[in-house]
């Protein structure tokens, strides 16, 4: 992860302005009862100190169900080839 990239998401002038996950890029796969592993890619429109940043990216998570809850105990996401630029 870059300086730039970390930079996106930990000031305070970032705003998300929308997002879009199709249907047919998420693939769910459960790997026990109480644990499942999402893959999806996304496409970002965010602002950046007011300058316009588009970004694709892809996503993965697992959850894990606790007490009848799912929580999310892991999230990655990693920049398209050419993403964010």
């Amino acid at each position: 992860l870059s300086r730039l990239t970390l930079g996106l998401y930990v000031t305070s002038d970032y705003r998300v302005k929308s997002y879009r996950i199709d249907d047919k890029d998420v693939h769910v796969r459960e790997v026990s009862d109480d644990v499942a592993f999402v893959a999806y890619n996304i496409h970002e429109e965010s602002e950046r100190g007011g300058k316009p940043i588009k970004l694709d990216a892809f996503n993965s998570s697992v959850w894990v169900r606790k007490g009848g809850d799912w929580v999310c105990a892991l999230h990655t996401e990693s920049l398209a080839p050419g993403s964010g630029r």
